[in-house]
């Protein structure tokens, strides 16, 4: 009698530490699949006589403790400040371009960013910087502690070819103003962290091309490129007596384009504005978020600055000359997003009047 008490006991106990009778079966044993705990933790479950055990943590650490901040590492950082925007989300809250201004040490730009999740709209990073290309970084957010550590890119080395059609006997004098004008347009985009790095610039006298008479006043681009000249794979700079009637003026090609024409009393910020249709940078007219001071006003003052929004669309659409198979097809690591215009508003981009850095007085950090 004893001895049936006691297995009966032990039947008793090895029934209670079964599943359910409602639990799912399973098989084979040993078999395992992926799952996630009630705290949002990864996790894997495994098939053990029959019936799955319950979901256990692929990282014991997981979620990590409150207050503990997820990094973003910037490498191939430049000695000068980084700005990034983190999208992402907080809690219950999405976060669309938060902003952060870095000072590097060793070349890494590290930043806590707060505890972030996956987000349904956008997980990524935007780093921006004097002598480097904005640069997308996929940050797939989780709920363990995350540091992403991904390098920034360098400038995109732009060859210029500069073509002078200023009057027989001023070439000296013309090609040192170009030129002048063009290493200022560079170092406007530099500044204002545009990516771009005017190299290999060549000047070539046309004064006593045959065919220069014809564009005495330049109002279009295909005829000085098929009379005059044209270089693929660069950026090509028409200089000439007169766009639209004027010697200060210019224009430039949008979709797709390499060339641009402008008056031989141009000014670096006029010359920056037509390269920058070349970039697929729309025109800011008549929009409250930007005055005179702005490269892509086309009536323009000083034209003295770009935003982070506008210089991050010539890296990511595909009829910038930046992207454009037609031109310099580089880049490929980066998305291509041709509905960010000067309208979009959509998360796949910053808006255009999007600020790291102010614009002078007038146009803060935002």
């Amino acid at each position: 009698m004893k001895t049936n008490v006691i297995g009966a006991t032990i039947a008793i106990l090895g029934w209670a530490s079964l599943p359910a009778p409602a639990e799912a079966r399973c098989f084979p044993d040993g078999a395992s699949w992926p799952c996630t705990t009630s705290d949002g933790c990864p996790g894997t479950r495994e098939c053990a006589g029959g019936y799955p055990t319950r979901c256990i943590k692929n990282n014991p650490s997981c979620p990590a403790p409150p207050g503990t901040n997820d990094f973003f590492v910037g490498t191939n950082a430049p000695a000068n400040a980084v700005g990034i925007l983190v999208d992402g989300r907080r809690d219950s809250v999405e976060i669309d371009d938060e902003t952060y201004v870095i000072t590097p040490s060793s070349a890494q730009a590290s930043q806590a960013v707060g505890r972030l999740r996956g987000s349904s709209l956008a997980n990524e990073v935007l780093s921006f910087a004097t002598t480097r290309a904005p640069t997308r970084h996929m940050t797939p957010w989780t709920v363990s502690q995350d540091r992403f550590i991904q390098a920034m890119t360098n400038t995109v080395r732009v060859p210029i070819t500069v073509w002078i059609l200023t009057a027989p006997g001023t070439f000296a004098a013309q090609s040192v103003q170009a030129l002048s004008t063009v290493v200022q347009a560079g170092a406007l985009f530099d500044q204002e962290r545009l990516g771009l790095d005017f190299n290999l610039i060549e000047v070539r006298d046309e004064t006593n091309n045959p065919n220069r008479g014809n564009f005495l006043n330049v109002t279009a681009l295909n005829a000085l490129e098929t009379q005059i000249g044209h270089v693929g794979g660069r950026i090509n700079v028409y200089w000439v007596q007169a766009v639209s009637g004027a010697s200060g003026s210019g224009t430039g090609e949008v979709a797709n384009g390499d060339s641009v024409a402008v008056g031989f009393n141009a000014a670096p910020g006029l010359l920056a504005h037509e390269i920058g249709h070349n970039l697929a940078i729309d025109h800011a007219d008549n929009d409250a978020r930007f005055d005179g001071t702005n490269v892509m006003i086309s009536a323009g003052g000083a034209r003295l600055f770009l935003t982070e929004g506008q210089g991050y669309r010539a890296h990511i659409r595909s009829i910038s000359a930046i992207r454009s198979t037609q031109v310099y097809n580089l880049r490929p690591g980066m998305p291509t997003i041709d509905t960010c215009n000067i309208s979009s508003t959509t998360r796949t981009c910053p808006k255009p009047d999007k600020r790291i850095w102010a614009d002078g007085l007038t146009w803060p950090a935002n």
